[in-house]
């Protein structure tokens, strides 16, 4: 797909219109159906215009801690249920609970992380899975070990 500066303005207005909706909705009524579609659009259209995908982090303290890179914040409660806990019927309260950390604060987390063998990671394991992108459980509640 070819786009010029001017299809490539819009779509960059777009995806502001629809970050800002996402936004005053979520502060309206909380995360919904709605807004996990306004942000997916949102992320897709930056992903087309700036030619690559940008991770975010996500982090749930209850039940258990969880520190996770996903696109999305529904991808990131999907992994959490799916490797750390909780039921799909808790997916609101789940959404209510993760919370969206700056990618400096997430990335020094789990670089600092030790592993399961009481080890800090490589430096090249660590841009491997930071790299990636792919969904990753990068930390969680040590009692879960």
């Amino acid at each position: 797909m070819n786009l010029d500066s001017v299809d490539l303005k819009q779509l960059d207005n777009v995806s502001i219109m629809l970050w800002n909706e996402m936004n005053k909705e979520i502060r309206r009524n909380g995360y919904s159906d709605l807004t996990l579609n306004l942000e997916d659009a949102s992320r897709t259209i930056n992903t087309i215009i700036k030619g690559e995908i940008n991770m975010n982090y996500y982090e749930f303290n209850t039940p258990y801690y969880a520190l996770i890179k996903a696109l999305t914040i529904g991808e990131a409660v999907d992994k959490y249920i799916e490797s750390v806990a909780g039921s799909e019927e808790e997916y609101d309260e789940l959404l209510e609970e993760c919370k969206l950390v700056k990618d400096y604060i997430a990335i020094t987390k789990f670089a600092r992380s030790k592993g399961e063998n009481g080890e800090l990671m490589e430096q090249s394991e660590i841009f491997e899975v930071l790299g990636s992108e792919d969904v990753e459980l990068l930390l969680v509640d040590g009692s879960l070990l």
